[in-house]
């Protein structure tokens, strides 16, 4: 089980590796190809949002234009991707308000993701958790071995706790994954229904709104 701020880290490199417009280009986006396409399970939506009135909001991108929300991932489906100026030109697209400060070199970003809700509670996840581990941070996470797998390794960190019966064990010391972040959206079984604001420390004005999985 990920809390909101692990879910947010990965969702945030997810972002950075496969819903702009330039890695679109480049065909190293994981949605290159597959527009239309099932990509994850049903329970996942994102969508870049930055008018959601949870988050950090910003009305215009850093050229100006105001900043649209997007639906990336709608059901599990590849919906969409984020453009500026320059690459909205380059596709025939107008800017859906995501450009990124001008020495930026990553092109569009999205800035505000936002996960939608389910329908239980983050403890309701914990108690119908036979065995399992709660996982509440990443640590050291590297979105790029593949992106266009969307394959990601990172470390667990501090308060992970062994799950057993429903109901938390003791802690766990510190462990690697490295996994395919579509593999694993395609297995979530759970949602929570509430939501954390996390701040994103890569950017200056960057947010997630994230559930529990």
């Amino acid at each position: 089980i990920l809390e909101p701020e692990a879910v947010g880290e990965l969702v945030t490199w997810l972002g950075y590796i496969a819903f702009g417009a330039k890695s679109f280009q480049e065909h190293t986006s994981c949605l290159f190809g597959r527009m239309g396409d099932r990509l994850m399970g049903h329970a996942i939506t994102i969508a870049d949002d930055a008018a959601h009135p949870e988050g950090l909001r910003q009305p215009f991108d850093f050229e100006g234009v105001p900043t649209q929300k997007v639906t990336l991932i709608h059901r599990g489906t590849a919906r969409g991707i984020v453009y500026d100026t320059t690459y909205g030109h380059l596709y025939g697209h107008p800017s859906t308000g995501h450009a990124t400060p001008p020495d930026e070199v990553e092109g569009p970003l999205p800035s505000h993701l936002v996960m939608a809700p389910g329908t239980l509670r983050q403890a309701a996840l914990i108690r119908h958790c036979q065995r399992g581990v709660l996982i509440p941070r990443f640590h050291y996470v590297n979105g790029l071995l593949n992106p266009r797998e969307a394959l990601m390794t990172g470390l667990t960190r501090e308060g992970a706790f062994l799950i057993e019966g429903g109901k938390l064990a003791r802690p766990i010391t510190t462990l690697r994954f490295t996994q395919s972040l579509l593999e694993a959206f395609s297995r979530v079984l759970g949602v929570s229904k509430d939501r954390r604001l996390i701040a994103d420390p890569s950017q200056e004005l960057g947010c997630a709104v994230m559930p529990a999985l």
